[in-house]
């Protein structure tokens, strides 16, 4: 009964947020990393570094009518935080169910503009995924695997806008939200 009032209620936050001017993350993301549901599809702008040996990825996504995969990449902050940056998604492999490429982020300093985005749940399923991948993007799973995961931010992840030094290739990006 209440499903008109929820997406009414998704619509509207996406209606504000969504392009609204980038801000840093710490205006939005304080210290302890607690994530307001209200700043959800808010851009901020990161300043750090990928980590892209901790690069991972979520199987089983549905991009260009495949079960693709998304791109995780852990960014350190300046300020010694970690927050995931969902990079965009790749097509499983001609020839395999794994991607034949992963486009890998910029080396060094990065400045890299992201969506708020709140983690996902584990799979109900109790599925699981091989090493290098997760099943879904939840956060505090993913802090158990990777190695920065002490300081990494596990109620809040980023979808990526744009990064700076662009690479020469990138993921697809992530479609914009949906009305239906």
């Amino acid at each position: 009964f209440t499903r008109n009032a929820d997406r009414e209620e998704q619509l509207t936050l996406i209606a504000a947020n969504y392009d609204a001017d980038p801000v840093p993350l710490a205006e939005l993301v304080p210290a302890d990393g607690a994530f307001d549901p209200a700043d959800q599809w808010h851009p901020v702008v990161l300043e750090g570094q990928y980590l892209r040996d901790e690069q991972l990825l979520v199987r089983n996504r549905p991009h260009g009518g495949t079960s693709a995969f998304e791109v995780l990449v852990p960014f350190r902050l300046d300020d010694g935080r970690v927050l995931v940056v969902d990079r965009g998604w790749v097509p499983p492999g001609e020839n395999s169910p794994d991607p034949d490429d992963v486009p890998s982020p910029p080396t060094g300093e990065a400045t890299v503009i992201v969506r708020l985005q709140p983690g996902e749940p584990l799979p109900r399923s109790g599925r699981t995924a091989p090493e290098g991948q997760v099943p879904t993007i939840h956060l505090p799973l993913i802090a158990e695997t990777i190695a920065s995961g002490a300081a990494a931010l596990t109620d809040v992840y980023g979808l990526m806008v744009s990064e700076s030094p662009a690479p020469a290739t990138q993921p697809s990006a992530l479609a914009s939200p949906s009305e239906d």
